[in-house]
């Protein structure tokens, strides 16, 4: 389903469309299967018919930011970030179909960046209703003034607990055998360094 909203505020620059619920049901969907080019049951049928709606919503959403690039020129256009926002998803929604074509592993980062930016953009519209418009910009302007303190706080515990947790497993012995004879090994996300930063990341987060 297509969101359609009318909005005198220029924010909401005319019509804007593109809602996520159909993006939701085809990611929801195609991570269940193992190949996602095969449709072998309803519920990929109902995949197929997502896609095609996100796909014509992206041909709108295409000829409608080049009209507006055309009417406020190049260099206007891009003065405004969230322009990149619009146009970045456009862009990324058709990279995806060469590559769900030809079934390569790039498709899957290429479809998080995309479903990230989707919701970025089902706020912006959201942004410029009566309902939740104006909470959503009071949570806006507290991240604005506060994300960066909390961010640096943030930042020093997970290299506190990450580095704490590397060097116990270093100094720790053990009797499996692994190669390094201590207990880094045991454990894929914790084998090193990094793994153990992108691990205390998501455990934090």
């Amino acid at each position: 389903s297509f969101a359609f909203i009318s909005a005198g505020d220029q924010r909401a620059k005319g019509f804007r469309r593109f809602d996520v619920n159909d993006t939701d049901n085809s990611t929801v969907t195609v991570v269940q299967r193992g190949d996602p080019r095969e449709y072998p049951d309803t519920l990929s049928y109902f995949r197929a018919i997502c896609e095609v709606l996100v796909m014509l919503g992206n041909v709108l959403s295409l000829y409608s930011e080049v009209r507006e690039m055309i009417a406020t020129g190049f260099r206007d256009y891009f003065q405004k970030a969230y322009n990149f926002v619009q146009l970045s998803n456009i862009i990324l929604l058709v990279v995806m179909v060469p590559l769900r074509v030809v079934d390569h592993d790039w498709q899957w980062y290429t479809a998080a960046i995309t479903y990230m930016l989707v919701c970025m953009r089902t706020l912006h519209v959201i942004s410029v209703t009566k309902v939740v418009g104006i909470y959503l910009q009071i949570l806006i302007e507290i991240v604005k003034k506060d994300m960066s303190k909390f961010a640096i706080i943030f930042t020093i515990f997970w290299l506190m607990f990450s580095g704490s947790t590397y060097l116990v497993l270093v100094g720790t012995p053990d009797d499996a055998g692994t190669s390094t004879g201590t207990q880094l090994d045991i454990i894929a996300a914790t084998n090193s360094y990094p793994n153990i930063l992108l691990t205390g990341l998501r455990i934090l987060a």
